[in-house]
């Protein structure tokens, strides 16, 4: 089975990912030690045809449908194996529930979209943060679940399944994660 990720990001200023970083810097007191974060929407797609397959039916995908992303409004990376998303901090923190994203696999199929045969899809939010800390890995997983009134604001533990990654993960680290995540009972997977 290959696996690949689209990932997208808003071309224009993102209001969430401003309002979220003044919220860690200012309300829950992180100051500068959150000298910045971004946000994008990854989805990691599974599929029995080759990685060079896969990769040409998501871009032809992305390019003749709105399914995945709108040119418009939206940049794109699409990533497979070991092909680096390229970093926009020094840690991330992936976000989804289960059951996200399991829909668009059965549109593409039943459409016979281009990108079929696609097999098993997964969708979540990766929060890109570059902190000033000697531990970004700890602070990023505090940060992310709201578990007491001042800390944690990516996630609720109740819904949502964290993974926290290294800066520049790779598609198969980041598809990974996605996929465990759908399958895990724990709130966190590092």
């Amino acid at each position: 089975m290959s696996e690949a990720v689209v990932r997208r990001w808003l071309k224009v200023a993102d209001a969430t990912a401003m309002t979220t970083r003044e919220t860690l810097q200012r309300a829950l007191s992180y100051g500068r030690t959150v000298r910045d974060l971004t946000r994008s929407e990854i989805v990691a797609f599974q599929s029995p045809a080759s990685q060079e397959s896969l990769e040409d039916g998501l871009a032809v995908l992305s390019r003749e449908t709105n399914m995945i992303l709108n040119p418009n409004k939206h940049f794109m990376q699409i990533a497979a194996g070991e092909d680096i998303l390229s970093a926009r901090g020094n840690v991330c923190v992936l976000v989804t529930e289960a059951g996200r994203g399991g829909s668009l696999a059965e549109v593409i199929t039943r459409r016979r979209l281009p990108g079929h045969p696609v097999s098993a899809t997964w969708m979540g939010t990766l929060w890109e943060l570059d902190l000033d800390t000697g531990d970004p890995y700890a602070l990023a997983l505090e940060m992310a679940l709201g578990r007491e009134r001042k800390k944690g604001l990516l996630a609720n533990p109740h819904v949502h399944t964290v993974c926290v990654l290294g800066g520049t993960p790779t598609a198969a680290q980041t598809a990974n994660a996605l996929r465990r995540a759908e399958h895990e009972e724990t709130d966190v997977l590092v």
